[in-house]
C-alpha cells in the first residue's frame, strides 16, 4: 500500500492579467504560484482571510510598536533617521510599477 499523502488537483481559470500578477508575486516571494495560492485558501477556510481591512489592522498596529519603540530608544534621533528612511523607500514605491507583465 502507498503511505504518501494523497493530494487534491485543483484547477483555477485566471484572466492572463491575474496570472501575470500572481506569477510576479510568486516571483518577488521566491515561492510557487501553488504554495501562494494554497495558502490563500488555508487562511480562508480558518476564518483569517486576507483582507485589506486585517492588512491595515495589522500595518497600524506594527507602525504605533514601532514608533513607540523608536521614542524611547537610548540613542537620540534614531526615530527621525528611521522616519527619513521609510518617506525615501514610500516615495521609490509609489514610482515603481505595480505589476510588470510576463510575455
Amino acid at each position: 500500500m502507498d503511505d504518501r499523502p494523497s493530494n487534491v488537483v485543483l484547477t483555477v481559470r485566471l484572466t492572463p492579467t491575474m496570472s501575470g500578477r500572481l506569477h510576479a508575486l510568486a516571483d518577488r516571494q521566491k515561492t510557487t504560484r501553488s504554495e501562494l495560492v494554497r495558502e490563500l485558501i488555508e487562511r480562508a477556510v480558518t476564518g483569517e482571510p486576507l483582507t485589506i481591512q486585517n492588512l491595515e489592522k495589522s500595518l497600524r498596529f506594527i507602525h504605533v510598536a514601532m514608533d513607540a519603540l523608536l521614542r524611547h530608544h537610548p540613542r537620540e534621533g534614531i526615530r527621525d533617521e528611521v522616519l527619513k528612511i521609510q518617506k525615501a523607500i514610500a516615495s521609490q514605491i509609489e514610482s515603481t510599477p505595480i505589476m510588470e507583465t510576463r510575455s
